[in-house]
This record gives structure tokens, sequence and C-alpha cells, in this order.
């Protein structure tokens, strides 16, 4: 099989999606979707849900950082379907708005996020 584990991993990364992720996981490892989600709790200290969000902010971020991308376009590409839940998510994480942190980040020329690869959506 061309990729294995890791393609398939590095393919759903890249998408920041989390919608049938739980359950796929769980067909995989012939276990529940409920059964998988206490294994990850137990391992990573947060839910599936809560850790994609997480990242998908974080990638939000970067994005707000290196490009000009509007801030719909940065939730859509995120995967945040609802602008409003995306800038409330964020103001609650972060402590201000989309808008805000960008312009925080022009202003002092510092990123408060991890460096992750994200070419495949700042193009």
């Amino acid at each position: 099989m061309k990729g294995g584990v890791a393609g398939y991993a590095n393919r759903k990364r890249a998408k920041y999606t989390a919608k049938w992720g739980v359950q796929i996981a769980g067909m995989i490892f012939q276990t529940r979707s409920s059964k998988c989600c206490q294994i990850f709790k137990h391992y990573m200290q947060q839910s599936p849900v809560d850790f994609l969000n997480a990242y998908r902010l974080k990638i939000s971020c970067q994005l707000l950082c290196t490009t000009r991308k509007s801030i719909t376009e940065i939730a859509m590409l995120c995967e945040f379907n609802h602008l409003s839940y995306f800038s409330k998510y964020f103001m609650e994480c972060y402590g201000c708005t989309p808008r805000e942190y960008r312009v925080l980040h022009d202003s002092h020329h510092i990123c408060y996020c991890d460096k992750t690869t994200i070419s495949d959506i700042s193009a």
C-alpha cells in the first residue's frame, strides 16, 4: 500500500478534520470509537476533538502570522465552518480576536505559536 499508515496520517493532518477520524481509528484498531476516545484522552490528557481544535487553532495562528489571507479564508482552510465559532474559540484560547492577533504580530514581529509545516495550505 503506497504511503501506508504514515501517508494516511499526513493526509488527514493536512486536512485538519475530525469529522470521522475517531470512527476510522476504531475500525483500524478493531475497537469502538468510545474506547479510542478513552485511550486517546488517557495518553494525551485531552479529547480527540479538543486536540484537533487546538491543532487547527495553532495552524490558523501561523497563517495569521505568515500570510495575508482573510480571516474568513483562514477559518475555512482550518475547517472552522462558522466564522463566529472560530472567533469565539480563538478568543477563549488566545485572549484576543484573530484580527487583534494579526495586528499584534505585525507590530511586534512575534508569533506565539509553534512552527508546524503549513506548506499545503499557505500556497
